[in-house]
C-alpha cells in the first residue's frame, strides 16, 4: 500500500512539473512571438520614412511640395519665385503649451533648414505653426501664431548639424529664435512661456 502511494505521489510530482514546464515554454512562445511583432513592426515604421534629397528639386514642382508634407506632415508649402522664399506652415492644433510649440517649432524648423540648405534655388525660408483663433469679436480663424524666417546668408552661416545637438538641450531652442532674420510669437502663447525662456528670446 505505501509502495503504490509513492508511486502516486511520483506520477503527480511528475504531471506538476510537465503542467510548469509547458507554460514556460508557451510564455516563451508568446515572448518570442511579441518580439518578432515589435521587430516587424519596427521594420515596417522605418520602411514608412523616407528621406529626401531636395537639393535638386525646384521648389514650385509637386515633388517638393509632397516630400516636404511626406516628411514634415505640413499644412501648406508654397514656393514665392518672385522673392525665392518657401513658406511653410505646420500644423499647431495639437499643441500642449507655448512652450512646447515653441520648441517644436525650433527642432522641427531646425531640421527642415538642414534639409533645404543645400538647394541655391531658395532664398530664405518661413517656418510658421498655425492653429485657430478667437478675436475680441468671437471670430475664429486659422492664424500662424508663431513664425520665424531666415534668409538664405543666415542659413548657409549654421553648421546644422551642431545646432541641431545644441537646440535639443534644456531651453537651448531658444537659440532657434535668436538665430532667424525675423520671428514672431503670438502673445498668447507667450504666456505659456517661462520667464527665462522668454528673456532668451527676446533679449539677445
Amino acid at each position: 500500500m505505501k509502495k503504490l502511494k509513492k508511486i502516486f505521489i511520483a506520477i503527480a510530482v511528475l504531471l506538476v512539473i510537465g503542467m510548469i514546464g509547458s507554460l514556460f515554454e508557451k510564455d516563451d512562445s508568446s515572448s518570442k512571438t511579441n518580439s518578432n511583432q515589435n521587430t516587424s513592426q519596427e521594420s515596417n515604421d522605418n520602411a514608412d520614412k523616407k528621406d529626401y534629397d531636395y537639393s535638386t528639386m525646384q521648389p514650385n514642382s509637386e515633388e517638393f511640395l509632397n516630400a516636404l508634407k511626406s516628411q514634415f506632415e505640413t499644412l501648406e508649402v508654397k514656393y514665392i519665385e518672385d522673392s525665392g522664399y518657401v513658406y511653410i506652415a505646420l500644423d499647431g492644433t495639437n499643441a500642449l503649451s507655448g512652450k512646447s510649440e515653441a520648441k517644436r517649432v525650433a527642432l522641427t524648423g531646425a531640421n527642415i533648414l538642414k534639409k533645404l540648405s543645400k538647394n541655391n534655388s531658395i532664398k530664405g525660408v518661413s517656418i510658421n505653426s498655425r492653429m485657430e483663433t478667437i478675436d475680441d469679436k468671437g471670430n475664429k480663424s486659422m492664424d500662424n501664431v508663431i513664425q520665424s524666417s531666415f534668409t538664405k546668408e543666415i542659413i548657409d552661416s549654421i553648421d546644422h548639424d551642431n545646432w541641431r545637438q545644441l537646440l535639443v538641450q534644456k531651453n537651448f531652442y531658444t537659440k532657434y529664435y535668436t538665430t532667424a532674420d525675423t520671428f514672431l510669437i503670438y502673445p498668447s502663447l507667450q504666456k505659456e512661456i517661462p520667464e527665462e525662456d522668454l528673456n532668451n528670446i527676446y533679449i539677445k
